[in-house]
């Protein structure tokens, strides 16, 4: 595993996307993400929601990043993502607003208004990463595989996050 300078050293001189600052920004400004202002002094149940948010946004509703994701322990992760994370000073020294031109954005917010638990988001954000990139599409095969990495989850509760994703729209059965 690569230590922390390491990773500092291979994504620390890029430039942070354009889009994480005001997306922050319009989370805080909603109520979905708990921490200070400071990303720096923020809980590890943030940081993994912010993780998640990102991912659904960038994966489901159409928001430009250009963050590429592994599946990690908590659900999706972008290192480059954590590292611009960490490189905002205050959440609030960007304005509000910033997104107006993402089309997905109002239907965003509704959906994570519904579904703002760290929880539901790693299994949800993990069912779609395991669709999605692993190409695991059948019901059946999907729940058990998850539930195979996720086994702190009963069957049953990734089985209706699952349908709560059918439901709204964001799996194909």
């Amino acid at each position: 595993m690569a230590s922390h300078g390491d990773l500092e050293a291979q994504y620390g001189d890029r430039e942070a996307d354009v889009n994480i600052s005001p997306f922050l920004r319009m989370l805080w400004d909603h109520g979905l993400i708990d921490c200070s202002t400071n990303p720096k002094d923020s809980r590890l149940a943030t940081r993994i929601k912010v993780q998640n948010l990102v991912y659904l946004a960038q994966r489901r509703f159409g928001l430009e990043f250009r963050y590429s994701h592994s599946m990690y322990i908590y659900g999706p992760y972008s290192v480059g993502l954590a590292n611009d994370y960490f490189s905002i000073r205050d959440i609030c020294d960007t304005p509000s607003g910033g997104l107006e031109c993402w089309a997905g954005g109002s239907a965003f917010l509704e959906f994570v208004k519904r579904h703002n638990d760290t929880k539901w988001l790693e299994i949800a954000c993990t069912l779609i990463f395991t669709h999605d990139v692993d190409k695991v599409v059948r019901r059946d095969e999907l729940l058990e595989y998850v539930h195979l990495i996720k086994n702190e989850f009963s069957a049953a509760y990734i089985a209706q996050v699952y349908d709560e994703l059918i439901g709204g729209g964001m799996l194909a059965e």
